[in-house]
């Protein structure tokens, strides 16, 4: 981590920061000697003035300081558009170019992706690196071995695979889809509301399938609009009779087996389309780190493999360690995703606090 910044011709201070064994940042100083103090992500203390953020999951959606109460509005990638007060009224509206650099507005600090914007530096925090939206890359290479798989990631310095307006990195090491997520979220709203047909089925596909690409994104709605070209063919019947059971719909209870509708419509490999990415890059870490967990990350404690809570049995015969997939953030609930890896080589994912698990190795 950058443990000062100084200007190159006359070496004075700019910033200076301070990590607590986590890598956390938890204390900063300007060169006028003023102090900001971060208290787990919820308070700061900032030259004698305390700051209180409210958080929905992960999300920033209101401060509380001696000026009263503003709420952020985000926009598909977590960038603060819109900031108001309890009234309603707006306080600031921010818009930014597609790496982060301001194009108006852009007092708030948390602004860009909902990432802290360090104003003297001009340098973003991302918890893992600091991201210049000058230079639109990172300026420390990411201590994660990058995906062989994505000439993208080859990059080590670059930032979110390069098309930030699809990707976010909110700990400085895994690209996020944000705008795909949305994109799922509304396809299985649709789903789920007993209204579906196979439109909709083969648009979740199309949103799923573009997920895994980074440079596709809207599969969804490409296929809607396909839907409204070919409504009228004579052989849309037979064409939905052929996907109902391909797809293996559950009509009585609005489910579908993403699985197998992932693999028919884009030849997919993996075992599990529902397993995110960062299992698997954790999953390589831990293997080429002999078994330690990459910095910043809870992990290698034994499991034990005993089906306790009901939760599902893992093969007997072999010894098995428990990782996290998310980097740890001290005051953060952890979550119940984790990977178990056992000393045959086997890799299991869960998303559900070891009730279920997904072979992934």
């Amino acid at each position: 981590q950058i443990s000062e910044v100084r200007y190159k011709d006359n070496n004075s201070l700019v910033e200076k920061y301070w990590y607590d064994s986590e890598g956390r940042r938890i204390k900063k100083e300007n060169s006028a000697g003023e102090l900001t103090y971060y208290i787990n992500k919820y308070f700061e203390i900032e030259n004698g003035t305390v700051t209180t953020y409210f958080f929905r999951d992960d999300e920033r959606v209101a401060k509380q300081s001696v000026n009263g109460t503003d709420w952020y509005l985000p926009d598909h990638l977590g960038s603060t558009n819109l900031l108001v007060n309890e009234n309603g009224s707006e306080v600031e509206r921010s818009e930014y170019f597609p790496y982060g650099q301001v194009q108006s507005g852009g007092s708030e600090k948390y602004g860009f992706t909902g990432q802290e914007n360090d104003a003297n530096t001009e340098l973003m925090y991302y918890g893992a690196r600091y991201y210049s939206p000058e230079y639109r890359i990172f300026i420390q290479p990411d201590t994660m071995l990058p995906s062989l798989y994505n000439p993208q990631a080859l990059n080590r310095y670059s930032y979110t695979l390069n098309n930030p307006v699809k990707y976010t990195d909110p700990s400085g090491h895994y690209v996020e889809s944000a705008l795909d997520i949305a994109f799922i979220a509304y396809d299985i709203n649709q789903i789920m509301s007993g209204d579906a047909n196979a439109w909709d089925y083969l648009s979740l596909g199309a949103d799923l399938v573009c997920l895994a690409l980074p440079v596709a994104t809207g599969g969804g709605l490409g296929v809607r609009a396909v839907e409204q070209g070919v409504k009228q063919a004579d052989n849309v019947g037979d064409l939905f009779k052929w996907l109902d059971t391909a797809l293996d719909v559950n009509k009585a209870d609005n489910t579908v087996d993403v699985t197998t509708l992932t693999k028919t419509t884009s030849g997919a490999t993996k075992l599990d389309q529902n397993v995110p990415e960062k299992a698997y890059e954790i999953a390589k870490t831990v293997k080429e780190n002999n078994g330690k967990a990459p910095t910043g990350y809870k992990g290698g404690r034994q499991y034990n493999n005993d089906g306790r809570n009901n939760g599902q049995v893992l093969p007997d015969n072999t010894q098995y360690k428990e990782y996290d997939i998310n980097p740890y953030v001290s005051g953060n609930n952890r979550g119940p995703e984790r990977i178990v890896v056992g000393d045959d080589g086997s890799v299991w994912y869960t998303n559900d606090h070891y009730q279920t698990f997904t072979q992934i190795e």
